[in-house]
């Protein structure tokens, strides 16, 4: 059997019957299905994780103890393959996970170290160096000039991370002036209404 509108050895493409053209269509609205059902759980996986898997502001749950334990695991492996060989001024406390900062630092460092190294790229690229030269080594030089680790680690080992200032939140002064920007820049459309 040919498929409608396929040429055969006899020449022109040969008429489709009735019931050729029903089964092209049942496959066709098969297929449409399957992708409606595809979208349909892909929304509904992005809906779950409005701010992404790595936004440790909004994570929870089962989600924020699985980014756990992989930076955990990545920062490990961080540490035994480059950090152990550079010397104290590369070293990291052994409870880094206790500053936020860091915890930023390096969840974007192993992201960024997975899109380089992960990726489906087969031909060849310079991802593996821009890595090292635009993520590691910055990052690095970021977390020394901020003096985000101790210069000494605690002879105890334990470390309970950096001091913490207080934080400079006024909900009612912000209220107001983000209120009064707002109606200094009005919408576009609302100018045009009103005019």
């Amino acid at each position: 059997m040919t498929d409608p509108g396929e040429e055969t050895e006899e020449g022109p493409p040969a008429e489709p019957t009735l019931g050729e053209l029903a089964a092209s269509l049942e496959r066709a609205n098969h297929a449409v299905d399957e992708h409606e059902q595809l979208l349909h759980e892909l929304l509904e996986f992005l809906s779950a994780r409005p701010d992404g898997p790595w936004t440790w502001r909004t994570l929870t749950g089962e989600r924020r103890e699985q980014l756990w334990i992989e930076l955990y695991d990545w920062v490990g492996w961080l540490d035994a393959r480059y950090l152990r060989y550079l010397g104290e001024d590369y070293r990291i406390v052994e409870q880094w996970y206790r500053h936020p900062v860091l915890v930023e630092l390096f969840t974007a460092l192993m992201v960024s170290h997975r899109a380089a190294y992960q990726g489906a790229k087969t031909p060849p690229s310079f991802d593996l160096v821009e890595w090292h030269e635009r993520c590691l080594w910055p990052t690095f030089a970021r977390i020394k000039a901020l003096k985000l680790l101790p210069s000494k680690t605690p002879e105890s080992g334990e470390w309970d991370g950096p001091v913490a200032l207080p934080t400079h939140e006024n909900d009612e002064s912000f209220a107001e002036f983000s209120g009064e920007d707002v109606l200094l820049h009005p919408d576009a459309d609302t100018d045009d209404r009103e005019a």
